[in-house]
């Protein structure tokens, strides 16, 4: 696991564990990993975290970027594949 993945994975974990407070079962782990649109530091502006009791797929948004002689430039829309 890279560096970016692990510290959006750290974010996502402490803003699981801060909804969770005390319930730390099972079931109560699941309803505090149930959060829509949570803002991670790290991600783009625009691109959020989602989950759900059914729905795993956290992060359903991208833009696309290309390498411009020294750096990377963003370009397009960001594009989402939101679940139902």
């Amino acid at each position: 696991m890279n560096r970016r993945a692990f510290l959006h994975s750290a974010a996502a974990t402490t803003a699981t564990l801060a909804l969770a407070r005390s319930s730390f079962s099972d079931t109560g782990k699941l309803e505090s990993a149930s959060f829509q649109k949570l803002k991670v530091p790290l991600l783009l502006p625009g691109i959020t975290v989602s989950t759900s009791a059914t729905d795993f797929y956290p992060i359903q948004s991208v833009q696309l970027e290309r390498f411009k002689g020294e750096s990377w430039e963003l370009f397009g829309e960001i594009m989402s594949a939101e679940s139902a």
